[in-house]
């Protein structure tokens, strides 16, 4: 199995990011027990637990989360720098001639919401946090429904001037 740099880092920062996590919703003994009626907001919830806004995985903070919206799932976080960025969460596009993405799980691809369209250069921090957010995301997408997930192209022919930062 043939293992990039890109890779290593971020299973590597994505595993030390967690812990902290996990030990802070055991201790604070946080449960998620209400579950809303909208099918969009269940999809964030279940793909990103037990993340919630405020929580921080590594160095990065989730400051929104946003509902389906247009194909995707927005993820909104600040840096140490305190300068906000948007994760979409979309359907993961193997197919020949598909944008690459930062990250990806088996069924999601996560791209940095910088308006490039999946052609442009990603800020390394960011790629990193979305690297992260990826590890998150594979313990829970083989268990959470993700109809309404699109992948990128799609979103880009079907929805064009709607795909836009949105976390609220």
């Amino acid at each position: 199995m043939k293992v990039s740099r890109r890779q290593c880092v971020g299973w590597l920062g994505a595993t030390v990011a967690l812990a902290p996590v996990a030990v802070a919703s055991v201790q604070n003994g946080e449960t998620q027990s209400e579950v809303s009626d909208c099918c969009d907001s269940l999809t964030a919830a279940a793909l990103l637990s037990p993340l919630v806004v405020g929580s921080s995985i590594g160095r990065w903070q989730i400051t929104a989360l946003g509902a389906l919206h247009a194909g995707a799932v927005s993820v909104q976080l600040s840096g140490l720098d305190g300068q906000l960025f948007h994760i979409d969460i979309c359907a993961r596009d193997d197919a020949p001639g598909a944008p690459e993405p930062p990250a990806h799980t088996d069924h999601c691809d996560l791209f940095i919401a910088n308006e490039g369209k999946g052609n442009d250069p990603t800020v390394e921090d960011q790629g990193l946090a979305a690297m992260a957010l990826a590890e998150v995301i594979r313990t829970h997408e083989n268990t959470t429904d993700l109809h309404g997930l699109m992948t990128l192209r799609a979103r880009l022919d079907l929805h064009g001037a709607n795909v836009v930062r949105r976390c609220v």
